[in-house]
């Protein structure tokens, strides 16, 4: 026959097997969460420079067919101007891109992506930070051992 007073010991031994999971399911839990954020910024980057190769080689091709591109673009590099033309003072400051195709095949920039906020407490933190983690460890083999030892029937 079973004691009554023994029936306290299936809870212990399940709030050290609980404890134990989240000691280890926790850190990997948040380096996929970060690993994921990761991959979102490299994809997003990577759409990005696709685009601007594309730019890029649409501008080429444009180069290549068409004269006229080319030899404007000769002289906007090479600061020339043609013979019987002068250029027309705006009264602007030159910008940083004045003597470059930039504008051309300029691409926006992509938006940032938010960064993903935790909610948690303090057994996230213990799990997440490594002296945390042993120490839940530890106490989740207590609750264990205590479940099992203290809660085996006696006849």
């Amino acid at each position: 026959m079973r004691a009554v007073g023994n029936l306290w010991a299936i809870p212990v031994l399940c709030l050290g097997l609980g404890l134990m999971a989240c000691a280890v399911l926790v850190p990997a839990a948040a380096e996929t969460r970060d690993l994921a954020l990761r991959r979102d910024v490299l994809q997003q980057d990577l759409d990005h420079l696709d685009m601007q190769a594309a730019r890029n080689a649409q501008l080429l091709n444009r180069i290549g067919q068409d004269p006229v591109l080319a030899q404007r673009l000769e002289r906007r590099q090479l600061n020339r101007v043609e013979e019987g033309a002068e250029q027309v003072a705006i009264g602007l400051e030159p910008s940083p891109f004045a003597s470059t195709p930039f504008a051309l095949v300029a691409v926006e920039t992509p938006s940032e992506i938010p960064v993903a906020t935790t909610r948690g407490g303090r057994l996230m933190e213990a799990c997440l930070d490594g002296r945390g983690r042993l120490v839940v460890f530890g106490f989740a083999g207590l609750c264990i051992a205590t479940g099992l030892v203290c809660g085996s029937v006696r006849e």
